[in-house]
């Protein structure tokens, strides 16, 4: 990245291929009964960053450096009434989580915002009668999920224009 960018702009952690294949085969039966955008299996680590420059990038990969594919504990499939958090896997608040996100937030000189940790299955606003009668057709979530990669991702315009514009291994070989 040449210049400093306006928008809005996430950074969210990514499944690794094991895990992404039972997510997607969840979001794919609640579309089944839910009608909602397409959108990537993610968690959003922090949100409505306003500008990014190439010091962000920087950053992003130094920190992927320093940190290992983490194991999430997931607490079940849950609803609210928000179209963001419609349906959803809700992932435990875990230490090692906080910590990838801290260090993303100090890295990038970001205040940080409430963190409700989840991985959507279906974005809108629907009824509490559909989403429950959906949510009884969706098989159990796995017991964990493992995020592998950070990404920066712009999410200035809709749903389906939503672009990667970086992603970043974390480090299987640090400490």
């Amino acid at each position: 990245m040449k210049k400093d960018r306006k928008g809005e702009f996430c950074v969210w952690a990514h499944l690794d291929k094991k895990s992404l294949l039972a997510v997607e085969e969840l979001k794919i039966r609640a579309n089944e009964f839910l009608t909602g955008p397409y959108f990537g299996a993610h968690l959003t680590l922090v949100g409505q960053i306003q500008s990014i420059n190439k010091r962000t990038e920087e950053a992003l990969l130094e920190i992927s450096k320093n940190f290992t594919p983490l194991v999430l504990a997931t607490e079940g499939i849950h609803m609210k009434n928000k179209f963001f958090q419609a349906l959803f896997i809700k992932i435990e608040n875990g230490k090692q989580l906080n910590s990838l996100r801290n260090q993303i937030l100090k890295d990038l000189n970001l205040e940080s915002k409430e963190f409700f940790p989840h991985v959507s299955l279906y974005y809108g606003l629907e009824s509490e009668n559909i989403k429950n009668s959906a949510k009884k057709q969706i098989p159990p979530c796995p017991k964990e999920l493992i995020i592998n990669r950070i990404s920066l991702v712009d999410t200035t315009q809709n749903i389906e224009f939503w672009n990667e514009i970086e992603t970043y291994p974390l480090d299987i070989r640090a400490e």
